[in-house]
């Protein structure tokens, strides 16, 4: 073999193997940093977050009625337990219900008036008035900066397996503690009135545990023997015949209000009319009115809604227009002037 042939040969095996041991460190070098770039990726690529756990809804406190009397009304036929500091069974002056001229009894437990439902009319008043201030407690206006709210409503949970439902309020503020529950049963209702305490001067005790509104609704029960006699006083109808003088001259009118003025402000009767009053409450209003005065009272008038009221004219007097959501008054009133 030549001299020139050896050398070539010689060139061409060092410049293979350098070639090899080039591509040996590359593929040293490449293959960490794929290492690397794949952990990037994993780190950086988006995450399936852990499922979040489902809301529960806050138990109702527990409530203990060991050792609480037991009323049970003989008229109507029902029962229910209170705490023993409180009186029950007194038949109250009024209720919110009622009116001046007309009102609407019933029986004390404590500071609450449970008004029994076997009237129609009676019925529909408390189921309009109830309904007004579920309707607020379930929807409550949104806080706004700078303006503390005047009133707080809030839902009850009552459970109570021997009627057919019960739904209850309480509310707290400026007008003072209100609490409110509509019992419903197979053959009558009952409507608890816990804000007027009858409009009496009497003392029947207070509620002292948070938990004792809920306690007492929770113990109410519908006696069997009810629906008995429900059937017999049903059964029996009493014919009256009465004569009665023509009426005296009617007087109408109608006034709408809001939470901040009324239209008329005032009107002006003839004395001994029998007067009729239309009061219609503003669409607009968060909540219902109560339009009250020392001859007769409206009882609650729903937002969007009205409701007529009648009196004999025989004095002056004012009517003051209360929120039915936190029981406060107006800042105006409605003047009635008798001539």
């Amino acid at each position: 073999m030549k001299k020139g042939t050896k050398v070539l040969l010689t060139m061409l095996v060092v410049a293979a193997l350098a070639l090899g041991f080039g591509f040996y460190i590359l593929n040293q070098r490449v293959e960490p940093l794929q290492v690397e770039q794949d952990n990037t990726q994993t780190l950086n690529s988006p995450t399936t977050p852990p499922p979040t756990p489902p809301v529960q809804e806050e138990e109702a406190p527990a409530v203990s009625t060991t050792g609480w009397k037991v009323y049970e009304n003989e008229k109507h036929v029902f029962s229910l337990r209170h705490p023993t500091n409180l009186q029950a069974g007194a038949i109250s002056d009024n209720s919110v219900l009622g009116t001046f001229q007309a009102p609407v009894h019933g029986f004390h437990v404590g500071p609450l008036v449970l008004v029994v439902l076997k009237d129609a009319t009676i019925k529909k008043d408390a189921q309009d008035y109830f309904n007004g201030v579920y309707t607020a407690a379930s929807n409550p206006q949104p806080a706004q900066q700078g303006i503390e709210v005047a009133v707080e409503c809030k839902l009850e949970t009552v459970t109570n397996p021997d009627v057919v439902s019960v739904r209850a309020v309480s509310c707290n503020g400026e007008g003072g503690p209100a609490k409110y529950a509509y019992i419903a049963g197979a053959n009558y209702d009952v409507f608890v009135d816990g804000y007027s305490k009858g409009y009496g001067g009497a003392n029947y005790g207070e509620l002292t545990a948070a938990t004792d509104f809920v306690g007492i609704l929770s113990t109410f029960k519908f006696s069997k023997a009810e629906a008995s006699s429900s059937v017999q006083a049903a059964s029996i109808t009493t014919t009256t015949t009465t004569t009665t003088p023509p009426p005296p001259a009617i007087q109408s009118f109608t006034i709408t209000a809001d939470d901040v003025a009324s239209n008329p402000g005032e009107i002006t009767v003839t004395k001994d009319a029998i007067v009729q009053v239309t009061f219609k409450v503003h669409e607009s209003m968060s909540s219902g009115l109560d339009f009250r005065s020392s001859v007769v009272n409206s009882g609650l008038v729903a937002p969007g809604n009205s409701k007529t009221i009648s009196f004999k004219a025989d004095q002056s007097f004012v009517f003051t227009p209360y929120s039915v959501a936190n029981q406060s008054s107006k800042n105006y009133s409605i003047k009635v002037t008798v001539q």
